[in-house]
């Protein structure tokens, strides 16, 4: 009798344990992409240009219901072949892009825990391309550039957030950004990768 009573007691417990444990893990994920969570982000991103194509950005962002809202700023390296009169062929310049976004990118698709999350969106941007900041064509070869030109355009995107912590993730980034205003190229294409941490 006093073993049923022992058996029946230390169930009781290991069932209230497992429950504390269902909702404490419950609870954890459903903090991780919490609306109103501010976050930051900072990845590195291969620009398929250029002599050294990796750039760099950095974002502050806040979850909300169903995305992320973010702000940040980015630099990226590219090159692009001009035709000139000076030679009897071409010359590749160098243009270096410094921007500011501001951006939307709307969850598609992420597990229940929010382990994993599939983001689709895009923004807008703003900045400065610098051309040929190293100075590397001849002084007798005229671009007709000058040394920076005003940019701006629209940047689709998609991202895979895969969480390793409760507060920290791996992030997985390609984009496309369009420039509206570049005498060079108006598309390109970088691809990233980076960390986010949650703050609160």
């Amino acid at each position: 009798m006093k073993l049923n009573e022992g058996l029946k007691a230390y169930g009781m417990k290991a069932v209230l344990a497992l429950m504390t444990c269902i909702l404490t893990t419950s609870t954890a994920s459903a903090q991780r992409t919490m609306n109103g969570q501010d976050n930051i982000s900072a990845s590195i991103h291969y620009s398929f240009s250029g002599q050294i194509p990796i750039g760099a950005d950095l974002w502050w962002g806040r979850y909300l219901l169903s995305g992320n809202a973010k702000a940040g700023i980015s630099y990226s390296p590219f090159s692009h072949t001009l035709s000139t009169t000076a030679t009897s062929g071409s010359r590749t310049i160098q243009n270096h892009t410094i921007l500011a976004h501001g951006e939307y990118m709307h969850r598609i698709i992420s597990n229940r825990g929010r382990h994993i999350g599939l983001y689709a969106g895009g923004g807008v941007f703003l900045g400065c391309e610098l051309y040929d900041p190293q100075k590397r064509l001849p002084d007798y070869i005229v671009t007709g550039l000058g040394d920076c030109g005003f940019l701006y355009g629209i940047y689709p995107a998609v991202e895979l957030e895969l969480f390793i912590s409760r507060q920290t993730c791996i992030l997985i980034r390609c984009g496309l950004p369009v420039n509206f205003s570049s005498p060079l190229s108006k598309v390109r294409y970088t691809m990233g990768i980076g960390a986010r941490f949650n703050l609160n």
